[in-house]
């Protein structure tokens, strides 16, 4: 007998046995025990926390510019927060960006930066709601 068909048989014999044997290995019992749980919940309450993020965007021509008249807005933003008795503790200014800002050209094909822009995220907890 050649290689080839030698080969041929012994794939052939495999394939037939494993056919065999998943037929009864699947016809067995799972002894094992099982327990299925299924439900349905809900909670109601009475907020007693917010966390308030808002923005402050500014452009200008500069980056030092932009971020300058962030910093002013950002300032008059958490003065203004100060004045609903907000205690400092709870207030926070946090990731600062500043990028340039590209328009882009129609006649050149090309895109061209026409200023920066700088923004800043202020967050404010109130736990007493």
């Amino acid at each position: 007998m050649s290689r080839s068909a030698s080969f041929v048989s012994l794939a052939a014999l495999s394939l037939l046995v494993s056919i065999f044997a998943v037929g009864p290995a699947a016809a067995q019992d799972d002894d094992r025990s099982t327990v299925t749980v299924m439900g349905e919940g809900s909670v109601a309450a009475q907020p007693d926390r917010a966390v308030v993020r808002f923005g402050v965007t500014t452009r200008a021509e500069t980056a030092r510019q932009a971020r300058s008249d962030n910093a002013t807005a950002a300032k008059s933003a958490m003065n203004a927060v100060r004045t609903l008795d907000v205690p400092e503790e709870k207030m926070r200014m946090e990731s600062l960006r500043l990028q340039p800002r590209y328009e882009y050209n129609d006649e050149e094909n090309r895109r061209e930066r026409v200023g920066y822009e700088s923004s800043r995220q202020v967050v404010v907890e109130l736990d007493r709601l």
